[in-house]
């Protein structure tokens, strides 16, 4: 515990390692495609932490879908928010297909622990992980489910990695 008062209580929590990328390899995406502001798509693969796609304030679902050209071995999306943190979704599926028709769950849930993790790891840059079990895939879809509160989402780096 590192303070306390009548309505709240802070601890220290000990930070978690950002997960290691020895066996892994980092897949290409060949393009990006939503409903959502489409031109600025580009900004997420730019590979600059000071440009970043934004969608939103929306309460309707939204969507993302990562082309990765051909089928490749996918197990993990690295969700990068950059300096600005707090611009992802609060909920999140992300699902894979091999012909873009037949969409499999790879990763759902609360979004909230992966983007506390990354910020607690390093704030400055928001790596947010979403990892699941590898497999076959060309298209991976990131959902996010329509909300009863007003959320931008935004990402300043988007990549694919094998595991």
């Amino acid at each position: 515990i590192t303070g306390e008062n009548n309505a709240f209580t802070q601890f220290r929590v000990p930070t978690r390692p950002e997960p290691a990328r020895e066996g892994r390899a980092r897949v290409p995406v060949a393009s990006l495609s939503s409903p959502c502001e489409a031109p600025a798509l580009k900004q997420a693969l730019d590979r600059d932490l000071s440009t970043r796609w934004v969608c939103g304030p929306e309460l309707s679902a939204q969507q993302l879908t990562i082309d990765l050209g051909r089928v490749q071995t996918a197990g993990a999306v690295l969700h990068d928010e950059g300096p600005v943190a707090g611009n992802f979704p609060r909920r999140l599926l992300i699902e894979t297909s091999v012909d873009g028709n037949s969409w499999a769950p790879a990763w759902s849930g609360n979004a909230w622990g992966p983007a506390i993790s990354a910020a607690m790891r390093d704030a400055k840059a928001n790596h947010i992980w979403f990892v699941f079990e590898p497999r076959p895939a060309r298209y991976i879809r990131l959902l996010h489910p329509a909300q009863d509160r007003h959320y931008i989402w935004a990402i300043a780096d988007l990549e694919v990695w094998t595991k």
